[in-house]
C-alpha cells in the first residue's frame, strides 16, 4: 500500500490488480525477449489498441501459451 497525501491527510491507496500487460511486460511475465514475442507470440493474441498504446489481457496470454503448450513425455 503506498501513501498518499493530499496536503490534509493521508490516505492508503490499495494496489490495484492488473489486467492487462505492455508488450515489455508481457514479455517479462513470459521470460522471453521481445523480439520472440513479437515472432512467436504476439501474432496469437488478441491486443487492445488505443492510439499508440497496445496492451496484452492476461487472460489472453494464459489463453495463448496454454494452446501452444506442448505434452513432452
Amino acid at each position: 500500500m503506498a501513501p498518499v497525501s493530499d496536503g490534509a491527510a493521508v490516505t492508503t491507496v490499495e494496489p490495484v490488480p492488473r489486467i492487462a500487460l505492455t508488450q515489455q511486460e508481457a514479455c517479462a511475465s513470459l521470460g522471453c525477449s521481445e523480439e520472440f514475442f513479437v515472432e512467436h507470440v504476439r501474432p496469437y493474441l488478441r491486443v487492445v489498441r488505443r492510439g499508440r498504446k497496445r496492451l496484452f489481457p492476461i487472460a489472453e496470454l494464459r489463453r495463448a501459451i496454454d494452446e501452444m503448450a506442448e505434452n513432452v513425455f
